[in-house]
């Protein structure tokens, strides 16, 4: 089963990792299937433009590089445990207003890559 996952954006759920876990559990159980998270993404600074609105901060995930890795990491973590079976970043190359949600910061059209992508290979794998 597949499901997005934007904890920054405004939404009727106040707990959106609480939320996610939930999904997750209910779809394994009632369904009998895996979850592919087959759209997630975290900004590392705010949003600005239409997306403003998605500045959020969820708990202790700071809306810098470091909290933008830090939730990722921890979503794959639980997942390995509780049937979760992928989770697709999605448009981590971004550079447009969507910027901060991207895994690369960007100078003269040559993206490098975040914090995101520097510091957990081991849980990708």
């Amino acid at each position: 089963a597949g499901i997005s996952y934007y904890p920054s954006a405004p939404a009727m759920s106040f707990n959106k990792k609480k939320m996610l876990t939930k999904t997750v559990t209910r779809i394994n159980k009632k369904c009998g299937v895996p979850v592919f998270i087959g759209e997630f993404s975290y900004p590392s600074q705010d949003m600005v433009g239409p997306f403003a609105g998605w500045n959020r901060q969820l708990g202790s995930y700071k809306k810098n590089q470091q909290g933008q890795a830090d939730i990722y990491r921890d979503i794959i973590a639980w997942g390995k445990k509780h049937g979760l079976i992928g989770i697709r970043y999605w448009a981590p190359d971004y550079e447009g207003e969507w910027y901060p949600m991207s895994m690369f910061t960007f100078e003269n059209k040559v993206g490098t890559a975040k914090t995101i992508l520097l510091n957990h290979k081991e849980i990708v794998q």
